[in-house]
């Protein structure tokens, strides 16, 4: 699995492979690097220094670098599409006609990753409500619910929403925009999955199901700022007693105005 290699590590490697262009040592260790996120570019580099030392090229070298080729003229050619769509006419059309009217927009996802840059974008700041689906389904990424208090901080839209989960069984948070921020929150915590609901409610799976799900809950309580003032907690079908009372028991150490867990 790839592995991803922070950038200030990856300035400080190709830092030390300029300060020693003639070691192999600091190359060995970057190609390394590469190799552990699955760029192709790691093994170009050990085997072009193999390729060096032996002073020949070795067939696998020169493999590594038609691919390398390969991937860079598939690269391009990508980019040169995306710039033709960019430039297609009904594209301006879009632009200039349909983004300025819309007011309502959903988006589905790695919300992780899709949610930072677009919180910044002006076509957000234009919309009247702004939806978040996150996908795949569940376990929800732990990252995921510090993504969702940024966006309860940065977003500047009436009604926000949030779906964590999958299809069948999502936990739905909507925060409704006051004068101070986002004051009024109503979460609807998801169901058992059909596979629990078809079991006697006695049976353990209903328990532990609702534990995974009172633990969502709660860390959605938990990134919830400081200017909300109201909040509404509907659990749906197959929520046990033990699980609302946990539920409970976290709203109300929020000390809000309404707080109101069904």
């Amino acid at each position: 699995m790839p592995v991803q290699v922070p950038a200030h590590e990856e300035a400080s490697l190709l830092a030390a492979v300029f300060d020693a262009p003639d070691d192999d040592g600091p190359r060995l260790v970057y190609a390394e690097a590469l190799t552990l996120r699955g760029d192709p570019r790691g093994e170009f580099i050990v085997l072009q220094i193999q390729a060096s030392s032996s002073g020949k090229p070795r067939a696998d070298f020169l493999h590594v670098k038609a691919r390398r080729r390969q991937l860079e003229a598939d690269r391009n050619a990508r980019k040169e599409l995306a710039r033709r769509a960019r430039a297609h006419p009904s594209q301006a059309a879009f632009r200039t006609r349909v983004l300025p009217q819309l007011r309502s927009l959903t988006v589905r996802g790695d919300l992780v990753a899709i949610v930072p840059p677009l919180l910044t974008s002006p076509i957000v700041r234009r919309l009247d409500t702004l939806g978040f689906v996150h996908r795949p389904s569940r376990p929800v990424p732990a990252p995921l619910f510090s993504v969702f208090a940024r966006a309860l901080r940065e977003a500047s839209v009436a009604t926000l929403r949030f779906t964590f989960g999958g299809n069948d069984d999502p936990t739905e948070v909507t925060a409704e925009r006051g004068a101070r921020g986002y004051e009024r929150i109503a979460i609807r915590v998801g169901p058992l999955d059909e596979h629990d609901r078809s079991r006697p409610a006695s049976n353990d799976h209903w328990l532990l199901s609702s534990t995974y799900l009172a633990t969502e809950t709660i860390a959605i309580l938990q990134a919830l700022p400081a200017s909300v003032a109201e909040l509404r907690i509907t659990p749906r079908e197959g929520f046990v007693d033990d699980a609302r009372s946990r539920v409970r028991a976290f709203a109300e150490t929020l000390a809000l105005r309404v707080c109101e867990v069904g």
